[in-house]
C-alpha cells in the first residue's frame, strides 16, 4: 500500500477540455490550501491509463465529466460534475467557497453538517462538489455521520471502497500527488471491491447497493470477505435505521444499471432483499432476475418512465398482500405508489380479462379504460404472461390514436355513461385489429351499432 505518489503524468487530459480548464482556475483560487480531486473521477482516470499509469486510451473519467455520473442524474445544464475536497478549517472553508461563489455563481445547494456545497454545471463545464476534508463517526449502526475537519487522508479512509478512496492533490504544498491512503490501487489492479474497515456495512448499509452498481458497472467483484460482512449486516439490525428516502434513492439508482435485473438479483443474492425489499416473492436470485427482466423489459417496450419502470420491477417482485409494506419501506413516489396498490387490487380481475381475450380486438377492448400503470402492474402482480400481453394491449392502444372522440360518439347520438365507454373501447379494439381503418368507417360504425 502506498499513501502518496506522484500522479501519472497527463492524467488531465482524460478530464475534457472545459473540466480541466476549469479545474485549473479553482485550484489557483485555492491557493495556498490542499485541495484535490477524489472519488470516481480519479478511479476512472487511472483505470483508463492502466493502475500502474501507462496510457490506455479515453478515460470512463471523460464520459464522467461531460455526459454526468453514471450513478447520478446529470443536474443543471452542466456536463457531470468533479468532486473536490479541501483542507481547511471551517473559516478557511468558508472564505474558499465565497471565492468560488465570485467563478461559478452561488452555492445551489449546501449541507453544513457535511461540509459540502454543490453548484451546477453550466453550458460545457461540470458541476462542482466542494467539501471540507472530514472524518465521520456513527452515534448509531445505519444513522447519518457526525462530522469533524480533518486530513485528506483522513476524508479518503471514510469513503465507501479504497477504489474510490483514491485523490489527486491539484492545489497546496503537496501538488501533483496521488494519495492513495487505503490500498485502491492495487485494488484497481485486482479488479476488485473492498470496503476499509470491518464495520462499513454495519456503519452505512447503503455501501452495499452502491457496490453491486459498481460490480456492474466497473466489472470489478467485491471481496469474500465484504460479501461475508455485508451478509452480516444485513442479518443484524442497521439496515431498519436507514430511512425510506435513501433505501429508495439507492435502489433507483441501482435500477439506473446496464443490467439492472441483475444489480437487483445480486443485491438480493448478498442477503439485502429481505430487510429492505418486503414481501420478496422469489426464493432465489436468479427468480428475482427472471421476473424483474421481465418487468424491465415491459417498461423499455412501452417506453416507462422511471416511475413506473419502478412500480413494475416491485409488482413483479412483491407479494401483493405486503405491497403496500414494499412501497413505504422504498419510499415510492406517490405516482408510483398508486400505480402499485391500484394494480395489486385489480390484478384478479385484469389478469382474468387479459387471459380469456381470444384476439387483439377483444384484448384492447377488455383493458381499454385501465390507467396504463394500473394495467401493467395488475399483470406484473399475476405473473410474466400475463404482462406480456398488457405490454401488446397497451401498445397496440398507444399505436392507434382515436379516431373519435366522446363528444363526436355523442353527437353521433350514443348517450353518455356506461354505454359511451364500452363503445370508445369496442372502437380501439376495432382499430387495433385492423377492421376500422378511418375516421369515416368509425362513423359507419357507430351509426350501424347494435347491441354490444
Amino acid at each position: 500500500m502506498v499513501a502518496a505518489r506522484r500522479a501519472p503524468g497527463g492524467w488531465e487530459s482524460g478530464l475534457g477540455e472545459a473540466a480541466r480548464r476549469l479545474l485549473g482556475e479553482l485550484a489557483a483560487l485555492a491557493e495556498p490550501l490542499p485541495l484535490a480531486l477524489v472519488g470516481g473521477a480519479v478511479r476512472d482516470l487511472l483505470l483508463a491509463r492502466g493502475a500502474s499509469g501507462s496510457a490506455r486510451g479515453e478515460s470512463s473519467a471523460v464520459v464522467e465529466t461531460r455526459r454526468g455520473r453514471p450513478d447520478e442524474r446529470r443536474r443543471g445544464a452542466g456536463h457531470g460534475e468533479l468532486d473536490l475536497a479541501v483542507e481547511a478549517d471551517d473559516a478557511a472553508l468558508a472564505a474558499l467557497v465565497a471565492r468560488f461563489e465570485e467563478r461559478l455563481g452561488p452555492c445551489a445547494r449546501r449541507h453544513p453538517p457535511f461540509r459540502l456545497c454543490r453548484w451546477e454545471g453550466r453550458g460545457d463545464e461540470p458541476g462542482i462538489d466542494l467539501s471540507g476534508a472530514r472524518a465521520e463517526t456513527y452515534a448509531a449502526p445505519g444513522a447519518l455521520p457526525r462530522t469533524r475537519p480533518a486530513t485528506l487522508e483522513d476524508d479518503l479512509l471514510r469513503r465507501d471502497f479504497a477504489v474510490n478512496a483514491l485523490a489527486i492533490v491539484v492545489a497546496g504544498p503537496r501538488r501533483g500527488e496521488l494519495l492513495d491512503p487505503g490500498g485502491g490501487l492495487d485494488d484497481l489492479a485486482a479488479r476488485r471491491l473492498r470496503t476499509l474497515h470491518a464495520r462499513s456495512y454495519e456503519d452505512d448499509p447503503t455501501r452495499l447497493a452502491r457496490g453491486v452498481r459498481f460490480e456492474a458497472r466497473l466489472g470489478f467483484r467485491l471481496t469474500a470477505e465484504d460479501e461475508d460482512a455485508a451478509r452480516r449486516a444485513f442479518a443484524g439490525a442497521a439496515p431498519d435505521a436507514v430511512a425510506p428516502s435513501r433505501v429508495g434513492r439507492e435502489l433507483t439508482l441501482l435500477l439506473a444499471e446496464p443490467d439492472p435485473a441483475g444489480a437487483l438479483a445480486r443485491f438480493v443474492e448478498l442477503g439485502a432483499g429481505a430487510r429492505w425489499l418486503p414481501g420478496l416473492r422469489q426464493g432465489s436470485a436468479d427468480d428475482v432476475r427472471a421476473a424483474a427482466a421481465a418487468a424491465l423489459a415491459a417498461a423499455a417496450a412501452l417506453g416507462a418512465d422511471d416511475d413506473l419502470r419502478a412500480a413494475l420491477v416491485h409488482a413483479a417482485t412483491t407479494r401483493p398482500e405486503r405491497a403496500a409494506e414494499r412501497a413505504e419501506r422504498v419510499a415510492l413516489s406517490s405516482r408510483a405508489r398508486r400505480a402499485l396498490l391500484e394494480g395489486m387490487a385489480q390484478s384478479r380481475r385484469l389478469e382474468r380479462l387479459l387471459r380469456e381475450a381470444p384476439d387483439d380486438a377483444a384484448l384492447v377492448r377488455a383493458v381499454y379504460r385501465a390507467a396504463p400503470g394500473t394495467l401493467l402492474c395488475a399483470a406484473a402482480f399475476a405473473g410474466a404472461e400475463a404482462l406480456e400481453r398488457a405490454a401488446r394491449a397497451r401498445r397496440l392502444i398507444d399505436a392507434h390514436p382515436p379516431l373519435l372522440a366522446a363528444r363526436d360518439l355523442i353527437d353521433l347520438g350514443v348517450p353518455a355513461g356506461p354505454e359511451l365507454q364500452d363503445w370508445l373501447a369496442r372502437l380501439a379494439g376495432e382499430r387495433a385489429a385492423g377492421r376500422v381503418a378511418d375516421r369515416a368507417a368509425a362513423v359507419a360504425l357507430i351509426l350501424d351499432r347494435r347491441p354490444t
